[in-house]
């Protein structure tokens, strides 16, 4: 049976939708806050195993980031042989780093499995450890949060093909390492109704 609760959580991701264009606002402390609390409330595969919340709001930072993931992907593509393949990476790529506009970066990262986990035989110890199916669901619950402030977002994967270079500018351990990413702020354009 349907409840007002259900019926405005339902309306709440109807009204969900991917922002990438914001408006020049900033996203304000305690904006950034309630954007923290609802990632770290999300769910955890097997309990807290190191997910961590990095939040920026630097815009020099968030610059650098983009760029450094675009130097990087530009090296990796360089590598590939084969013309028409290098091309597709590189027009399917320029989606990866549009964020170097976004007034805030929620930065999803995560412990790395530890050995143990990595040597069991035909396994993949990142998806079995949980750690990057924890982030999705909190970077889930961030992108939700950002609805009820009025704010916008999108989660990226893509910049993760980078995630070493950009984990480096971030001051990563090496123990820990970039999941994803969600660019918040106010959308540029308000969608009708």
């Amino acid at each position: 049976m349907a409840t007002p609760e259900s019926d405005n959580f339902l309306r709440l991701l109807e009204a969900r939708r991917s922002v990438r264009k914001f408006s020049p606002r900033r996203v304000t402390p305690e904006e950034a806050s309630v954007l923290e609390r609802a990632f770290m409330l999300a769910p955890q595969a097997g309990g807290n195993r190191g997910l961590r919340c990095f939040p920026v709001t630097d815009e020099s930072m968030i610059r650098a980031m983009a760029e450094t993931g675009r130097l990087a992907y530009g090296e990796r593509l360089a590598k590939i042989g084969d013309e028409e393949v290098r091309s597709r990476h590189a027009e399917y790529g320029e989606d990866f780093f549009w964020f170097f506009n976004a007034p805030f970066l929620l930065v999803a990262v995560v412990r790395r499995p530890p050995l143990y986990f990595q040597e069991i035989p035909d396994i993949n110890a990142n998806l079995v450890f949980g750690g990057h199916l924890s982030a999705a669901m909190a970077v889930h619950n961030a992108l939700l949060a950002a609805q009820t402030l009025g704010l916008g977002g999108c989660c990226l994967g893509g910049p993760m093909l980078q995630a070493e270079e950009i984990g480096k500018l971030l001051g990563l351990d090496h123990r820990e390492e970039l999941s994803l990413l969600a660019a918040v702020g106010e959308p540029a354009e308000r969608r009708k109704a």
